[in-house]
């Protein structure tokens, strides 16, 4: 038989534990609930014939009969041809959301997707498939099924995973004369293709549409989600290009000093995206990044932040939540927030102000030739105002 009772009695000597709130009652069932508003999603679906590769600026207006939406995604039925693994990531080179005609915001899309694969665990790969057109590259001809989220201000896929199924609340696209636009430049079909003349995709015209999964909540609900003009703000993350396009590393283990102009805003992080050294732009498009062996960041000549060793490099990764799966390594990292693997966008956790450098450096060396990018992750408040004109400022809530 088990006794116990030194261990019962043990609990009274624990009292320096038990602090703080109660959270958690075990021995009772939890309460039966309920959600604050009971909601359905359907599909609103709208054909783009004359989309294909390489459309520069394809506009599509957010329909006046769609008032409530949780995400929306371009749809595209590839053809036969071979592909590379993920080739949803290498479809659409930019994405920008306008209103009133101005640009709120613009996503360099593999970017944004990437670095929420790299949230991912390798337990949660069914979204490779359902949206990417799977994780392994072609073995022969095929066809596949593309279903690429658009990165609207609520979207799931602008942050990085939470492991929630809660989402981010929905998008309410009633803004009166002010109509909402959704603006794509694809890339070429050599960026999805698996190798260059080797059954290069064929031309997707036809085969594209524009998906809506809109919300339907009760009709007595529905003027609170479907106008939020006054009432929509949120904070979501925005990559600011440091460098202009992909900068050449010809030389291993040289040390680089940029001297940037300063990112004004608070920046969470910044990334060093590096690839393996190529020509074309469609080689370099990738998503499995090469570190460097040394990172660091000097503010008006006193550094802040230096990663002198690969043991520290991927320290900083490690300690901030960075665990990528398979297939989606990390980048090289400075963190200025806590943990910041996390999603950071409903909690501030830290960051860095730039802008009172006079001199900002930062200086890293790999140890190959690497083409690389320095990018800078930053809160972004976006809200919608009372005439109805959706902005994005980086000065605050």
């Amino acid at each position: 038989m088990e006794n116990p009772d030194e261990i019962r009695r043990s609990w009274a000597l624990q009292t320096n534990w038990q602090t703080g709130p109660k959270m958690v009652n075990k021995l009772q069932p939890p309460i039966f609930g309920r959600v604050v508003t009971p909601f359905v999603q359907t599909w609103r679906e709208q054909a783009q014939p004359d989309l294909d590769w390489g459309a520069q600026n394809f506009s599509v207006y957010i329909p006046e009969g769609v008032r409530c939406i949780s995400a929306a995604y371009l749809h595209i039925q590839l053809q036969s041809g071979q592909y590379k693994a993920y080739p949803g990531l290498h479809v659409i080179k930019t994405f920008r959301l306008r209103s009133a005609g101005q640009i709120v915001y613009e996503c360099d899309y593999n970017q944004f997707l990437a670095d929420y694969c790299e949230s991912q665990s390798d337990q949660r790969w069914h979204f490779a498939e359902i949206y990417l057109g799977g994780q392994t590259a072609s073995g022969g001809d095929e066809a596949k099924d593309l279903k690429l989220p658009l990165l609207l201000p609520n979207s799931t896929y602008m942050r990085r995973s939470d492991n929630s199924t809660a989402g981010h609340g929905v998008f309410g696209t009633y803004t009166g004369n002010q109509r909402i636009e959704l603006e794509l430049t694809l890339n070429s079909n050599l960026h999805a293709g698996k190798a260059s003349g080797v059954s290069d995709p064929p031309s997707i015209a036809g085969h594209c549409k524009i998906m809506f999964h809109t919300v339907e909540v009760p009709n007595a609900m529905r003027k609170t989600y479907e106008d939020l003009r006054g009432f929509f703000n949120v904070v979501v993350r925005r990559f600011t290009q440091l460098s202009s396009g992909w900068t050449s590393y010809a030389t291993a283990n040289t040390l680089v000093v940029d001297s940037l102009s300063q990112p004004t805003g608070t920046c969470s992080e910044v990334m060093i995206l590096a690839v393996p050294h190529k020509t074309n732009d469609y080689e370099r498009d990738t998503h499995d990044y090469i570190q460097p062996t040394f990172f660091e960041i000097v503010h008006d000549m006193v550094v802040q932040k230096s990663l002198d060793t690969p043991s520290k490099i991927k320290t900083e990764l490690f300690t901030n939540g960075f665990t990528p799966p398979t297939d989606f390594n990390s980048p090289g990292r400075l963190c200025f927030a806590a943990h910041c693997s996390s999603d950071s966008t409903n909690i501030y956790t830290g960051g860095y102000d730039m802008q009172n450098a006079s001199t900002l450096q930062f200086k890293f060396k790999f140890d190959q030739a690497v083409d690389y990018k320095l990018v800078a992750v930053q809160y972004a408040n976006c809200k919608i105002d009372g005439q109805g004109i959706l902005t994005s400022t980086l000065d605050g809530l």
